[in-house]
């Protein structure tokens, strides 16, 4: 391995090591909301909290963040109901959830508790996504950069034989 590629995957690390940190963050985020929900919740002598923040691992190299709801089933035929969590759909390409995926929230207060939570969680969706492109550019470029060194190679090996 070259000194060049070195450097390289150094700079992968670097930036696997900042990916990490901000899922970590996006990790605390999801607790704190949980903490305050519940707390606005129990203020408001309600049973349940109708939304919560999730991390998730999509692939090897990525996660998600994402909203999900709360989703009751009544039970049938004398059975218990049961509570399923549902994916809040984001639309568009962007980085955020319009504010109308939230209309389902009763109270202003958990309301905007959401939509204070869902900037800041924009924000790292957003260096997140920056983040796992440049890595995926970096990678193309050493790839592209090791063969070329050793097609180079290859090609001193054949000059000294002749």
């Amino acid at each position: 391995m070259t000194e060049e590629s070195l450097r390289i995957t150094s700079a992968i690390e670097q930036i696997d090591a900042t990916y990490e940190a901000l899922m970590t963050a996006a990790e605390r985020l999801a607790d704190a909301f949980g903490q305050e929900a519940r707390a606005i919740q129990r203020k408001n002598v309600t049973t349940h909290v109708p939304i919560f923040l999730t991390v998730s691992q999509t692939s090897p190299n990525a996660k998600s963040i994402t909203w999900q709801r709360m989703q009751f089933f009544r039970g049938v035929g004398g059975q218990k109901a049961t509570c399923k969590p549902r994916g809040i759909p984001k639309g568009g390409r962007g980085h955020n959830y319009p504010a109308s995926a939230f209309t389902f929230i009763k109270g202003s207060e958990m309301r905007e508790l959401v939509r204070r939570y869902e900037r800041t969680v924009a924000q790292i969706r957003e260096v997140a996504s920056d983040n796992r492109t440049l890595r995926r550019k970096l990678l193309a470029e050493l790839t592209k950069a090791e063969k070329l060194l050793r097609a180079l190679d290859d090609a001193d090996d054949i000059i000294r034989v002749v």
